[in-house]
């Protein structure tokens, strides 16, 4: 029973769930056919959370209810920390290069440049600061054709494939 008086039940013929609302006066179906097995007789309970009193059920056959203690049910609390990321625009380039990177907080980034046969043809440590960065990178290429451009701090490291036209 929940704390707001609603009853729930298996329902072993169907493999169903009934809910009331009324203290057991009508019961109505609810989450019909889950957890169908290949074969009755291995269908042993039934679980499901109750989101709006945070507590996860499993109903067994022949009434037998089990509740877990009150457990939080969904997602972490968004944070105000910005993700590792890097944007390179615009792409393809034709002399420069714009970049945009985020990092979570202050560190040195390493950026660096390479071909499509991994040789590095830039390479240069920049300072960021919490949040959103900037940096452009003018004539540091010369020869049309894709390249990777990396930013890699101690715990994190991004690539995007970038495309010059001369």
């Amino acid at each position: 029973m929940s704390k707001d008086g609603t009853l729930w039940t298996s329902n072993w013929p169907s493999r169903g769930i009934l809910v009331s609302k009324d203290k057991g006066a009508t019961w109505a179906r609810d989450m019909q056919n889950i957890g169908t097995p290949p074969f009755a007789s291995s269908l042993h309970h039934f679980q499901f959370a109750e989101s709006k009193h945070n507590r996860i059920y499993a109903l067994q056959p022949y009434d037998n209810v089990v509740y877990s203690k009150i457990l939080p049910l969904g997602s972490d609390k968004p944070s105000d920390v910005l993700p590792f990321t890097l944007e390179a625009f615009p792409n393809p380039f034709q002399g420069q290069l714009n970049l945009r990177f985020s990092v979570p907080a202050p560190s040195t980034v390493q950026l660096q440049v390479v071909d499509t046969k991994g040789a590095t043809v830039y390479k240069q440590a920049h300072k960021a600061s919490a949040g959103v960065n900037t940096l452009q990178l003018k004539s540091f290429l010369t020869s049309s054709g894709i390249y990777y451009v990396s930013i890699k701090t101690d715990t994190y490291h991004r690539t995007k494939k970038i495309v010059l036209l001369t």
